[in-house]
């Protein structure tokens, strides 16, 4: 339902006819969801950050069709993955804070 969502949205805006819109886009934005956004190299270790990736290549694939159609998808995905490293070192932090207290309290006992 969100990919029949961002291509009526993309029609709309473009002042396209939505059925055609459908028909071309829909097995690009298939390929796109389940094989290139979801490539394990590039996406977050986390699954918390997965969600924050996934919303900010949602932010940038909208962007990129407001001011540069032809790059829509993939501007999107290029700026969740320039912003990957980041979330993988919050994750990082998160897993080695969550690992220093248990030693901490494992010690205590």
């Amino acid at each position: 339902i969100p990919t029949i969502l961002l291509i009526t949205g993309r029609a709309i805006l473009l002042n396209l006819p939505v059925a055609d819109e459908i028909y071309f886009n829909a097995g690009i934005i298939f390929f796109f969801s389940f094989f290139m956004l979801t490539d394990p190299k590039t996406s977050p270790m986390m699954a918390d950050k997965l969600i924050t990736f996934g919303i900010i290549a949602a932010i940038g694939s909208f962007l990129c069709m407001l001011f540069y159609p032809p790059a829509t998808l993939l501007g999107g995905l290029l700026l969740a993955n320039l912003i990957t490293p980041y979330l993988n070192i919050l994750s990082l932090n998160k897993i080695k804070a969550k690992a220093q207290s248990t030693n901490v309290s494992a010690t205590h006992i």
